[in-house]
């Protein structure tokens, strides 16, 4: 045989080699993902949904931002973000109990062999560890925006949540299925509380709760009752996801479905907005006594105009808490306002301020509440 020959032949075999032991490597792997798919779509969809997206990490940014709010009561914000912390870790644990079980009863063996044994585990820790770089994103956003106090709350949460990491890691790498199971029915009644007050009592519990929040425990539920019907349609041989999901596209076709569609109102009467001089005098009308009382003690009436930056979510919460925290500090603030411009989220911070000067502030001499309900943004 010549040599070049012998030297392909031995070439293919190393290639062979090669490729059965990545074959050997990556095969359990892929057949355990096929039957936790939904885990891992839960998993993943919970990576994405809390590092990813922008409007996520605002949130945290927010979060951190109210913790150093002074001389207030606690407040709704403050049960938001411990709630957050919480349900993360629920959703955390239901993904990996849920993989856990799948991995035991489909494939008919106690414990996975090899490497893939520990694919349960890394699906479970994709919720908090998306949480730590969602909060690292905001801490970087602070740290260039020079927020020191921002970055000091985000930096200890960051810690936080490792240090819980590591603490779950080592709850259910150590402790018996015993103890699992009735950490498990802990986490379970709590999911399923939060899951009825939301459905009957809605939005007081929603605005506790917030979004981070409402999306771990809806991620939560989508996993374990998914696992459940995956589960039960192989044991009775019966493709029940697959069944579902027709019904849900044959009742979206039929139009079954409440679409919840937008309330629609009548067009209101045309409202012609004053010029800004007309509107800077009538404003200076409604408090001519306050000014005369001013010019008389010596002193200039101060006039503010307020212009509120954009920036989403992040914005607006700095916006409304920022006015809201000059109005507690000084009552007579919002007769001071002539005008508040904002862009996006900034806008939006200052028609929550607006509406909440209209709605909870009682009016007092001097104070014309009919002026701030103009739309002069």
């Amino acid at each position: 045989m010549p040599l070049y020959a012998m030297s392909k032949s031995s070439e293919e075999n190393r290639l062979f080699k090669l490729l059965k032991a990545f074959e050997e490597f990556y095969k359990p792997w892929i057949e355990e993902l096929w039957y936790l798919r939904i885990p891992t779509f839960g998993a993943v969809l919970s990576f994405l949904s809390f590092w990813v997206i922008d409007q996520t990490v605002e949130v945290y940014r927010v979060f951190a931002l109210n913790a150093f709010i002074e001389a207030r009561l606690p407040n709704i914000q403050d049960w938001q973000t411990f709630l957050s912390f919480f349900f993360i870790f629920i959703l955390s644990f239901s993904i990996w109990y849920s993989a856990r079980k799948l991995s035991k009863k489909l494939l008919n063996k106690k414990e996975a062999a090899g490497p893939e044994k520990y694919l349960a585990l890394i699906l479970g820790a994709l919720p908090p560890l998306a949480f730590v770089f969602g909060l690292v994103r905001a801490a970087l956003q602070a740290f260039q925006a020079k927020s020191i106090q921002e970055l000091i709350v985000l930096s200890c949460w960051i810690v936080l949540v490792i240090i819980l990491c590591c603490v779950m890691y080592s709850l259910v790498i150590n402790f018996q299925d015993e103890i699992i199971k009735g950490i498990l029915a802990f986490l379970l009644s709590c999911l399923a509380l939060a899951l009825f007050l939301l459905v009957f009592i809605k939005g007081e519990v929603a605005s506790i709760l917030g979004s981070v929040s409402i999306v771990a425990i809806f991620l939560s539920v989508f996993v374990i009752g998914s696992s459940s019907l995956l589960y039960w349609g192989y044991k009775s041989k019966f493709p029940i996801i697959t069944f579902l999901v027709f019904i849900l596209i044959g009742s979206s076709w039929l139009d079954l479905n409440d679409n919840h569609r937008i309330r629609q109102l009548e067009s209101p009467s045309p409202h012609t907005l004053l010029t800004l001089d007309e509107s800077f005098l009538k404003w200076k009308e409604v408090r001519k006594n306050e000014i005369l009382a001013f010019e008389k003690a010596g002193k200039r009436y101060p006039i503010y105009i307020v212009s509120a930056q954009g920036g989403g979510i992040f914005a607006a919460y700095h916006a409304a808490s920022t006015l809201s925290r000059l109005q507690d500090l000084c009552p007579a603030f919002a007769n001071h306002v002539f005008a508040i411009s904002g862009v996006s989220g900034g806008s939006l911070g200052a028609a929550v301020f607006s509406s909440l000067i209209n709605t909870e502030l009682k009016p007092y001499s001097g104070m014309h509440l009919n002026e701030i309900r103009t739309d002069t943004l």
